[in-house]
């Protein structure tokens, strides 16, 4: 027999909202003084995107640094992203579709849930969530199934009756070791095809193709 779904968790960065201009602006700003006359290549600064900030941040710099660094970045991203964060079509209205129709909806990011805020609160979006798990509230982090484990306890919801949508290796692999099915987003910056390899139980291509599979699924 099939598992219906009752929880569907999201990942943010990339997923719900288009940050990967800030959060390129805030890497450079950081890692610009250590490096002054270095070009960011566009594959180095993919690299950036879904591991959390002492991961990367330890690519570049010693670790007395790591800190430090990751407190400048975070003050610069959230004064800027009124400046650079959009949000992708369709977002709202799923959220708040799924909310209606009783769907239980959380949040697990390698952001801190404070920053996840600044950027949700632009577009109205934080009442829409009945959890959210972040950076700070977990020891272990995607591609680590921890955060969506203390998601669906936090929701009570079982791994089999949940779903995470997200648009990195990180988020699939992390739903797999959680034993939650996992879809994976057509717009993701690097790349639909990454998120097939990693294993992908399904992919969706606009955010309203989402209501649509969970009906499949529940039928």
């Amino acid at each position: 027999m099939k598992s219906h779904v009752q929880a569907i968790l999201f990942d943010l960065d990339g997923t719900l909202l288009n940050t990967d201009s800030v959060i390129f602006a805030s890497f450079q700003h950081v890692l610009s003084p250590y490096f002054p006359s270095r070009e960011w290549t566009n594959e180095e600064k993919l690299s950036w995107l879904g591991p959390s900030l002492p991961v990367t941040f330890r690519r570049y710099l010693p670790e007395e640094e790591i800190e430090q660094a990751i407190k400048k970045y975070r003050a610069h991203n959230a004064i800027h992203q009124k400046d650079y964060v959009t949000i992708f079509p369709n977002v709202k209205e799923t959220l708040q579709s799924l909310r209606d129709g009783g769907y239980s909806i959380g949040l697990v990011t390698s952001k801190t849930v404070p920053a996840s805020i600044i950027g949700l609160d632009l577009f109205e979006l934080t009442h829409l969530f009945d959890c959210m798990i972040g950076f700070d509230e977990v020891q272990h982090h995607k591609p680590d199934p921890e955060g969506i484990l203390l998601a669906l306890q936090t929701l009570q919801v079982i791994p089999e009756n949940a779903l995470m949508v997200g648009d990195s290796v990180s988020d699939i692999v992390a739903a797999q070791r959680a034993g939650v099915r996992s879809i994976g987003v057509g717009w993701a910056t690097k790349g639909a095809s990454s998120l097939q390899n990693a294993g992908a139980t399904y992919m969706i291509y606009s955010m309203d193709q989402l209501i649509t599979l969970i009906q499949t699924i529940n039928t």
